[in-house]
């Protein structure tokens, strides 16, 4: 009975081992979009829909003289298209 439950516990450590080492977890491009975020990057607000993005990733537009964020170039599209002014 021992010798089973031995057994067992060797192959799951066994399995875990070679699953860490030939498929790690998560791709490297990820990682470091995830390291940068945790290094202190800056969010900011989408004035259409209120969303919360990382000045890296946002659509940068200058209206007004004033530089405004968007999550996306639709986003961006619907802000004008609402006849949309630069907040103060």
């Amino acid at each position: 009975m021992y010798r089973i439950i031995v057994i067992g516990i060797v192959l799951i450590l066994a399995y875990l081992l070679l699953k860490k080492f030939l498929f790690p977890s998560g791709r490297l491009d990820d990682r470091r979009r995830e390291e940068r975020r945790i290094k202190g990057e800056d969010l900011v607000e989408d004035p259409n829909c209120h969303t919360y993005i990382p000045v890296t990733e946002a659509f940068r537009v200058d209206v007004d003289g004033k530089t405004l964020y968007f999550c996306s170039k639709e986003c961006y599209k619907k802000f004008r298209e609402k006849g949309g002014h630069v907040p103060g």
